[in-house]
């Protein structure tokens, strides 16, 4: 049986991406119950970043849902999850239900679901973790003690509000913490001459890689930041869609891609889009998209089978949720903790959801 539950997980404290502010993530787990075996999915577009809405995915899962069921059951999934995928485009949608039928076929075969999707039995994701720029400069030296106590290596600041104060922190940080591998995120916050000069400033402070530094729209402007400063570059809100990915690569308008596998959608796409890069010499990064658990355990599958083996991923998002029923611990020592139960090896607490009619 096929059925569909509402969630809306609120944040620990109101959180802020790109001049957005959430205090609650909503989105919609799938379960598909067949032969003693249950099996989940996870839809949920991530305002101001998916182009489509939960409203949306909602009613296109109502409207399948005995088909979708029917050809689950049988094996024959693949035709309907191309024609939704093809109708609709909704990447969060397709995302979702190629997880639910990933996690019923590998717990099907009694494997997890990392050796079935790519034959690995022992899947390894390393993970950064995120620093606030708002905070002192005596806070973040101690958020990044804190994180380097944890067993992080990597860790990722938010910059793009007050340039003279993030270059003062970033170099309170190389100067305390000079092994620390750290990368900036500007989540499109800089014009084009602005981000080279910005960038060129910050080359002494030996920068991983800097995320999204001008719009996500401007692709010309992204290539040529990445041509005119020698940090790398990584493309990530500009990540919207397969064919943009593969704009990207062509035209090396970036020096990484960053996944958000719920953006990109089918796992065929990443697949393609994976494949891609690493005919171009491009590394790829998976980030969640502040999923839920079914969400953030299918995108660490996804990082540590297409993933580069280099470079931390931003999977390291549980510990933002007030999630306290059956509290999961996805990271430990920075990395990433793959269940080795067949699937996915996650379950889901429903009793606090809403069943979608």
């Amino acid at each position: 049986m096929l059925r569909f539950f509402r969630y809306n997980i609120p944040f620990k404290k109101p959180f802020e991406i790109t001049n957005r502010t959430f205090e609650t993530r909503q989105g919609i787990v799938l379960t598909f119950r067949k032969n003693g075996i249950t099996a989940f999915g996870e839809v949920a577009p991530l305002p101001g970043f998916s182009s489509e809405t939960l409203a949306q995915t909602e009613a296109v899962l109502i409207h399948n849902q005995k088909h979708l069921e029917s050809l689950i059951t049988s094996g024959q999934e693949e035709e309907i999850l191309s024609v939704l995928h093809s109708i609709h485009h909704f990447p969060s949608l397709s995302f979702g239900l190629d997880t639910l039928v990933a996690d019923f076929r590998s717990q099907s075969n009694e494997v997890p679901i990392s050796e079935f999707l790519f034959g690995n039995k022992k899947p390894k994701a390393k993970c950064n973790f995120t620093i606030g720029i708002q905070n002192s400069k005596e806070l973040v030296l101690h958020q990044i003690e804190e994180g380097i106590k944890q067993g992080f290596d990597t860790a990722k600041m938010k910059v793009g509000t007050d340039f003279k104060k993030e270059h003062v922190l970033l170099s309170a940080i190389r100067e305390h913490f000079p092994e620390l591998t750290l990368r900036i995120d500007a989540n499109q916050a800089w014009e084009v001459n602005e981000a080279i000069d910005n960038l060129n400033t910050l080359i002494p402070l030996n920068i991983e890689y800097c995320e999204q530094p001008v719009n996500k729209d401007n692709l010309e402007g992204l290539k040529k930041v990445t041509e005119d400063t020698e940090i790398p570059i990584a493309a990530d809100e500009a990540v919207a869609g397969a064919r943009i990915a593969s704009q990207l690569i062509k035209e090396h308008a970036c020096d990484l891609l960053i996944i958000k596998p719920a953006l990109l959608g089918r796992f065929h796409d990443i697949n393609v889009t994976k494949h891609e890069a690493d005919t171009h010499s491009m590394e790829v990064v998976f980030t969640t998209s502040l999923d839920a658990t079914i969400g953030r355990t299918m995108s660490a599958v996804l990082a540590s089978g297409l993933g580069s083996k280099e470079y931390a991923h931003g999977l390291a998002t549980s510990s933002i949720f007030s999630e306290t029923k059956n509290p999961v611990y996805e990271v430990a020592n920075g990395e990433y903790i793959f269940p080795t139960q067949p699937g996915l090896g996650r379950t889901v607490d429903l009793t606090s959801f809403e069943e979608v009619p």
